[in-house]
């Protein structure tokens, strides 16, 4: 019978992650059809092809000069010892077709390739079965040890990366300009109802040479399923390196957002982004205290060298307002330039010991007629923690 194991954690899988069958849609950078890979994932990065006793992950960098070569690495990860006839069942579809019109596809393509969120391995070992699902993160691998399993064969061989070595819980798989986590290890038990048993201790990864890994695994009870899941953990802001990523994170409210600009500070490597919102529940932070008001607001958010958010602003009237552009002084103070159509914007004055030529009194008068298309430029100027608006002009 087909055993899907529970989790302890509830993760919804990714729509980017779904795996699809091989039909001859596949070929190699040599034109030749690729008929070992069965099933596949090439939406992220890295790129996921499953064989019935290996997977790879292939990594791609792109070179934005038309004179340099991109760069493809193949890392892959054997199961060793395996059952050379175990074969790829896939489940759960979700209903997300492919189509492929490529010259090798025939006159009428290769089409109706469905997506799935699971797939599952019988018997990769005796008695040991192996899952594919994923997460918001990546791959995830259930190895199911069925009671009275031995463990003792269990391993991955670790090919193609220049090296590889366990850090902390997780497997890191370096190649030569890009590195993996293959992922971190939880082990449980599964009790005849369902229920899920805690390990004695946590179960960890195991060196058993310079690049062939196992599974310590504390004692359990052997007349019980034994999981050993092997995921990465939910994305966190300023996580660690994952894929081609030195760091990702994504931030917003109940409506669109879009970020068009970033600025560095070569002083402190702190990071301004600027852009645009329609929420009307923007999630400011530690910044001006705004509130949403118009159609769009200009954005404005501040994160540290270490990726902390220091503070997320909005400004803006009852028109629409964003931002194109941000720049940092040296005395550290933020300016944002941008477009308006708004005639209610909040302005300052610069401090009365500027110079009045610095200090234009007059503001742009956008037209109020709703069908014209016609814009004023604004600039805003903040002191560097956010909190203080300190000139403006429109």
């Amino acid at each position: 019978p087909v055993y899907f194991p529970p989790d302890p954690v509830v993760e919804p899988y990714s729509n980017n992650k779904l795996y699809y069958q091989n039909k001859g849609q596949l070929i190699d950078q040599t034109n030749s059809l690729v008929p070992n890979v069965l099933f596949y994932n090439n939406f992220t990065g890295p790129e996921f092809y499953i064989q019935n006793t290996s997977v790879s992950y292939v990594l791609r960098k792109y070179d934005s000069i038309p004179t340099n070569n991109d760069s493809t690495e193949n890392i892959g990860v054997e199961y060793s010892n395996s059952n050379k006839f175990s074969r790829v069942f896939q489940f759960e579809p979700a209903y997300t077709d492919l189509n492929y019109f490529l010259p090798h596809c025939g006159a009428t393509g290769i089409t109706d390739i469905r997506g799935n969120k699971k797939l599952f391995i019988p018997n990769l070992y005796p008695d040991i079965d192996l899952h594919y699902y994923s997460n918001q993160s990546g791959i995830k691998y259930y190895f199911v040890v069925k009671p009275g399993a031995s463990m003792e064969d269990l391993a991955l061989i670790i090919t193609g990366a220049q090296s590889s070595s366990v850090v902390g819980n997780d497997l890191m798989l370096n190649g030569a300009t890009n590195k993996i986590s293959l992922g971190q290890v939880t082990g449980y038990q599964v009790n005849p109802i369902g229920g899920i048993i805690s390990l004695p201790s946590p179960a960890s990864w195991k060196t058993i040479s310079s690049n062939t890994y196992g599974f310590d695994v504390p004692s359990y009870n052997s007349a019980l399923p034994l999981v050993l899941k092997v995921a990465l953990p939910a994305p966190t802001i300023g996580g660690p390196p994952i894929f081609n990523f030195n760091y990702s994170t994504f931030y917003g409210g109940s409506g669109n957002e879009s970020f068009t600009a970033i600025r560095v500070d070569d002083n402190n490597n702190e990071r301004y982004v600027a852009g645009r919102t329609s929420s009307n529940f923007f999630p400011t932070f530690q910044g001006l205290n705004t509130t949403f008001k118009g159609i769009e607001d200009a954005v404005i958010l501040k994160y540290s060298s270490t990726d902390s958010l220091r503070y997320a602003t909005i400004y803006g009237g009852t028109g629409q307002d964003y931002a194109i552009g941000v720049a940092v002084q040296n005395t550290g103070n933020i300016y944002m330039v941008g477009n308006t159509s708004s005639t209610d914007l909040i302005i300052n004055p610069l401090p009365l010991n500027k110079p009045l030529a610095d200090n234009q009194p007059m503001n742009g008068v956008v037209p109020t007629n709703s069908n014209s298309t016609l814009t004023d430029g604004f600039i805003l100027e903040l002191t560097n923690d956010g909190k203080t608006h300190y000139w403006s002009r429109y």
